[in-house]
């Protein structure tokens, strides 16, 4: 990004000359995806990185610093083109892209099914599928003529596929890339693939389906009894195949910690040194002076809740969960220039007790650029990202930080309502692009930073809101040098959580 900045060239700009003088196509969310470090480009992409070198006009600075960091290759070279799949893998993609978007044949659809806005979607998941069919047919043997997108409703394929690409690149874990499949394959057992049923009675692969299920039933309180239950026909032996498919794709998300490798590398050095909390509030400072003078796209204000996200996590460490019930009436604007927040007892999770007792209330402490994102994000960024709530038939429900209202097709976004919370995982991932570690690790980096530097476990508890108990079950066995060590695993055990541990 700061390459791009030197060359006072906007994303537009960059992307149409990518296109104009290197022939390459490449997309604006990429694009944003690379500059904040979200993840690298592969290896196989290195024309595209060493035609951003030449546009930057970095003298081979870009690409010297792409390969240092070790781009690893990844699967094209083991993929089934799209031109080499059956014509019925085909068709089976092409009803699953028009079913995403204009849905010509009129398919049911639940209410939360999240159409495609554009060719990248449908080209991401076509990879996916490519490298799929590829796994099939190198590594399991199948024929390229029996592949089909029915498949995907086997999880222990899915699963093994991802085992196969992570042993092919050498990683130990999965990563945020493997979630996102998984997300997306969710939805599309819950909404697509029930249509599917028709192709799949005509495929082999399926004939052994079991012909009966077993289902609780409670007899009386606390008396429950599996009873096993016939299913009459393909079509409903199809949909139970489903649904424990996608029971077995939440369990994955749920068992697995999924790694984001740039965030991590971003944000250890600055736990390991024990990088003070001035310091990561200059840097934010530095973030918001590239915003535009005036906030009047739906890109710059998105740009500014998370920056405004982040400055208020840096003020106040509260729980990731308070900042999604924060309303604009609680934020007040002093003299113009500096902000006063209020937040009743009532509204912490814990109801007053401890360090929440009477609430908390008073200015964020004097960091220029913290009051200064706030009121921008108020008066410029939230008009933009509300809209017009009329248009959605509610009023401004007042809350905080708010989702983006966007356009689909000439069709509105229908929300809940107008103004309502953002969702926590929005939030979540805000902070991470922005601080690059997660909410939780900035709670504990305070806590620890403040216990290293003499704050007593009073203080703690009350700056943290929670009981001097628990606040002393982690610091308060530490003494003298163990600190420093107490540093380092409790921000560890944040950044990488064992298995089944919750923060």
């Amino acid at each position: 990004m700061d390459l791009r900045h030197r060359t006072k060239l906007t994303q537009k700009a960059l992307l149409e000359q990518l296109e104009q003088q290197h022939h390459i196509r490449l997309s604006g969310r990429l694009l944003n995806c690379w500059e904040e470090d979200y993840f690298l480009p592969a290896q196989s992409q290195r024309n595209v990185v060493t035609a951003l070198d030449a546009l930057y006009q970095a003298k081979g600075k870009l690409l010297a610093a792409w390969e240092q960091r070790d781009p690893r290759q990844i699967g094209e070279i083991f993929a089934l083109p799209f031109r080499m799949w059956p014509l019925r893998a085909q068709n089976q993609f092409r009803r699953l892209v028009d079913y995403r978007t204009a849905n010509s044949e009129k398919l049911p659809q639940p209410a939360r099914t999240n159409q495609w806005t554009g060719p990248n979607t449908e080209a991401a998941f076509r990879l996916f599928c490519e490298r799929f069919f590829g796994f099939l047919v190198l590594e399991k043997q199948l024929e390229p003529e029996n592949v089909s997108l029915t498949l995907l409703g086997d999880w222990k394929l899915v699963h093994a596929c991802f085992d196969w690409g992570k042993q092919k690149v050498g990683r130990k874990q999965y990563n945020v890339v493997e979630s996102w499949r998984t997300g997306t394959l969710c939805g599309l057992y819950r909404s697509f693939f029930p249509h599917l049923a028709d192709d799949a009675a005509q495929e082999d692969y399926w004939q052994q389906l079991p012909k009966s299920a077993t289902k609780a039933v409670t007899i009386k309180p606390g008396v429950i009894r599996r009873v096993v239950v016939p299913l009459l026909n393909w079509t409903e032996r199809w949909n139970h195949h489903l649904a424990l498919t996608r029971a077995q794709a939440v369990n994955f998300l749920k068992q697995n910690t999924f790694i984001r490798t740039p965030y991590l590398s971003r944000a250890q050095p600055l736990f390991e040194a024990g990088v003070g909390l001035n310091k990561i509030i200059d840097r934010l400072a530095a973030r918001a002076r590239l915003l535009p003078p005036r906030i009047l796209s739906r890109r710059a204000a998105i740009q500014c809740r998370r920056l405004a996200e982040a400055a208020l996590l840096l003020c106040w460490y509260l729980r990731p969960n308070m900042f999604l019930l924060i309303k604009c009436g609680q934020v007040v604007i002093v003299d113009g220039l500096k902000i006063r927040l209020t937040l009743p007892e009532d509204q912490f999770r814990n109801r007053g007790m401890a360090g929440s007792k009477d609430g908390l209330s008073g200015l964020l402490p004097n960091w220029p650029c913290v009051h200064l994102l706030l009121r921008r994000y108020l008066e410029e960024a939230r008009p933009i990202l509300l809209g017009d709530p009329n248009l959605r038939g509610n009023q401004d429900a007042g809350y905080l930080f708010i989702d983006a209202f966007t356009m689909r097709r000439g069709l509105l976004q229908k929300s809940l309502m107008a103004g309502g919370p953002i969702q926590e995982k929005s939030f979540y991932y805000d902070i991470v692009l922005t601080l690059g570690c997660n909410p939780w690790a900035v709670r504990y980096l305070f806590a620890v930073h403040a216990w290293n530097h003499g704050a007593t476990i009073d203080q703690i508890a009350r700056a943290t809101q929670i009981t001097t108990a628990t606040a002393a079950k982690t610091f308060d066995k530490v003494q003298g040098a163990k600190r420093t060590q107490q540093a380092s695993d409790t921000v560890s055990n944040v950044l990488f959580p064992k298995k089944g541990k919750k923060n």
